[in-house]
């Protein structure tokens, strides 16, 4: 690693000089302001900032014309991110005794981001708003860059190992502080020596993982239960299909008595698509126009399994929420089920869960595992919502595509074990 110091009269200078002579991939390890005298009796002076900046020596071998491609600091490691290490002789061993220090900057950077602001918006400063961005910009990747390519700034203390098992888990999307508690958590049940092991921090990780994966079982856990179970969600989640599945699986396989209720009165062939359904497993569909007549509807039925399909409901739609609402008013005992899809992206899955916090939701029904390779969300969501999983869909099949959801089965998507 090289290690250089730089003077400027201000940061976004600084930056440039940087950039010139160690090249964008330099890492800024810290920022202090000094004085230097402006004459030679010392009376005058003027505030210089004095920064220091590393690169890499993969860097500077790149730079003298090494052909193979060597990953440096700032480059997005295929290797690291499948969780393999690079073949040797380029395979970059993290050397702590420079990055501990050096991620102590850390806070302090941000404090120097905040400094860059104020001192290019002083009067004597020229501004060139653009530029300044750009910096400040510059200046934030770079750390982002140090904190990733380390494992998390937190788990700086831990073996080698675990910061790549972090790297994994954040390859598939499970959240960096979740991943981080994990870790964590996972560090704890491994013995300095045992560090090592590869495969046992996995077994590790694989079992605090499990235990902290609330689930349900299925919709009905005795054999004399009653239940009415109503599911809602976002428009072409896969509310009717999966209805239809379990609607088959307990009428045919568990012989019970199964009854169909729809509110859906809004969607073009809606009705239809479930009749079609219940035809094939030999079962009648009721239509509920309101909140009242499901009321009615439901006390005159006396099936082991009420199932009950609703409407696509846009969680910013606050008409629809409402009407959906309005079904809750009349004190039916039902069991709801919120369904969201596996393939919706982490933003809009906390988008959902948030909209759909005024409606009692019970429990999650992910769908759509079959069109996905990452399955963090399903940690990440049931975090956020505080609501265990009751099923998983993979599929169109009627019934065959549904599983009750277990935590050894999520734990195995979300480590890319071969049992899931």
């Amino acid at each position: 690693m090289q290690i250089k110091k730089f003077e400027a009269l201000s940061m976004q200078e600084a930056v440039r000089l940087i950039k010139n002579e160690l090249g964008p991939d330099a890492l800024i390890l810290s920022t202090k302001k000094v004085k230097k005298a402006g004459s030679v009796f010392g009376l005058f002076s003027r505030p210089f900032i004095e920064v220091t900046a590393a690169i890499d020596f993969d860097h500077t071998e790149k730079k003298k014309g090494v052909g193979d491609r060597v990953q440096g600091v700032g480059e997005k490691s295929e290797h690291l991110c499948r969780g393999e290490a690079l073949p040797r002789p380029y395979t970059r061993e993290l050397n702590m005794t420079h990055l501990g220090p050096l991620l102590g900057e850390i806070s302090e950077i941000r404090e120097d981001v905040r400094s860059l602001i104020k001192l290019c918006s002083a009067p004597d400063q020229e501004r060139d708003d653009e530029a300044i961005k750009e910096e400040i910009s510059q200046i934030s990747t770079m750390m982002a860059r140090l904190t990733r390519e380390t494992g998390g700034a937190s788990l700086l203390h831990l073996h080698k190992n675990f910061q790549q098992m972090h790297r994994r888990l954040l390859t598939g999307n499970v959240d960096e502080q979740i991943s981080a508690r994990l870790i964590e958590a996972a560090s704890k049940k491994i013995k300095k020596d045992e560090a090592e092991d590869k495969e046992l921090i996995k077994e590790r990780l694989s079992g605090i993982l499990t235990r902290n994966i609330n689930v349900t079982g299925p919709i009905l856990n005795k054999e004399k239960e009653r239940k009415l179970a109503l599911f809602m969600g976002p428009t072409g989640v896969g509310k009717t299909t999966t209805i239809a599945k379990l609607a088959a699986h307990y009428a045919i396989k568990e012989k019970k008595r199964v009854s169909l209720i729809t509110l859906d009165t809004y969607r073009i062939g809606a009705i239809e698509q479930l009749k079609i359904y219940a035809k094939i497993i030999g079962l009648s569909v009721d239509i509920a126009f309101s909140g009242r007549e499901l009321a009615d509807l439901v006390k005159v039925d006396d099936a082991d399994l009420i199932l009950i399909d609703t409407a696509g409901r846009s969680q910013r739609d606050r008409l629809q929420m409402s009407e959906l609402r309005e079904v809750f008013k009349y004190n039916i005992p039902i069991e709801t089920y919120l369904l969201l899809s596996a393939t919706t992206k982490e933003r809009d899955l906390n988008d959902i869960i948030e909209n759909f916090k005024t409606l009692p939701v019970d429990r999650l029904i992910f769908t759509k595992l079959d069109e996905t390779t990452t399955f963090g969300p399903l940690l990440n969501t049931m975090v956020k919502a505080k609501k265990p999983i009751a099923y998983l869909t993979a599929g169109q099949r009627v019934p065959e595509d549904i599983e009750v959801a277990t935590s050894k089965k999520i734990t195995d998507l979300i480590l890319g074990n071969k049992e899931a």
